[in-house]
Parts: structure tokens; C-alpha cells; sequence
């Protein structure tokens, strides 16, 4: 992660210690490496996506001096959240006789990440992937290939969309 270097020009460096306590950080008192003791969920974090703590550095004369940094860690975002569903499954009707591009179902799903991370993209999956259509952005499927809609062939069909970011 990070190791905060100090020097004294007429004492060795003691140890370092951060105060007030912080619920993402330490740091090790006698090398100055920074230790993350948290997980850091960056959507639960204020807008600023900061975390600041002051940072101490004790020398090992007598008496015993000290000095102080501020220090400001900006929390960068990553994409640790996975779409999810609204629905666990769509119900659709679609007539055997249904034109190309008709529309059978709107799907959609949420990513609680901010930012790019939290754009979902849609695919469909399974036999029938090629039969259908979905639209990548708004989750809108229709139909592609109107033959597979022969109930006497498959009275059912189940599609599979995948939802990722």
C-alpha cells in the first residue's frame, strides 16, 4: 500500500501512530507501513470519496518530540458490485404468427456501482439466443427469427439474459 518514511537529524524514529483512530486505516509502529483494516465500500462513502486522518511521528529523544501530517487518501471506485434482476423471471406471451422485431418482454436489471461501473449491459444466453434480440442498453427483447414461434415445435421457450457491467 504505502510506508510514510520520517526522519529526525538528531534521533532515531520511535514509531508512528495514527490518531484519531480510523475505521480504514493503520499503520505499523515501527516500519510506517499504511494497512488497510477495512474494507472500503466506495458507494457508501460521502461525495468527497476521501478519507482523511492525521498521521504522528515520535522520535526517541528525551524529552520525547513529535510531528504531525494530515493525510488524504482519495478512495478510487472498482466494479465489486453485480447486476441484479428487479424480477427473478419475465412472463411473456408472443402469438406464432408474430413479425420480426416484435417485442416480447422488457428486462431489467441494477448495479449499485457508481459511475461506469454501474452500467448495465444486456445479452441473452442459451438455445435460443439467436432467435431473439436485446437490446444492450434498455433490456427490450423482440423477436429476431419469427420461425421458432411454432407451437406445435415448442409450445415454450425460455431465454436466458445476462445481465453484466
Amino acid at each position: 500500500m504505502h510506508t510514510f518514511i520520517a526522519t529526525d537529524v538528531d534521533s532515531n524514529i520511535e514509531k508512528f501512530r495514527i490518531k484519531p483512530k480510523n475505521k480504514f486505516f493503520d499503520v505499523e509502529p515501527d516500519t510506517g507501513n499504511l494497512v488497510v483494516k477495512s474494507r472500503i465500500d466506495y458507494e457508501a462513502l460521502d461525495n468527497q470519496k476521501l478519507e482523511m486522518f492525521g498521521l504522528i511521528v515520535y522520535d526517541g529523544g528525551v524529552p520525547q518530540k513529535s510531528a504531525t501530517a494530515t493525510v488524504i487518501a482519495n478512495i478510487q471506485n472498482m466494479n465489486d458490485e453485480t447486476p441484479t434482476f428487479l424480477q427473478k423471471s419475465y412472463d411473456a406471451k408472443v402469438a406464432e404468427n408474430a413479425d420480426r422485431y416484435t417485442h416480447v418482454v422488457t428486462v431489467s436489471a441494477t448495479d449499485n456501482d457508481e459511475g461506469e461501473f454501474g452500467e448495465v449491459k444486456y445479452s441473452l444466453a442459451g438455445t435460443y439466443r439467436n432467435a431473439f434480440e436485446i437490446d444492450p442498453k434498455d433490456g427490450v427483447i423482440t423477436v429476431l427469427d419469427p420461425s421458432v414461434l411454432d407451437r406445435e415445435t415448442a409450445e415454450h421457450i425460455t431465454l436466458q439474459a445476462v445481465a453484466s457491467d
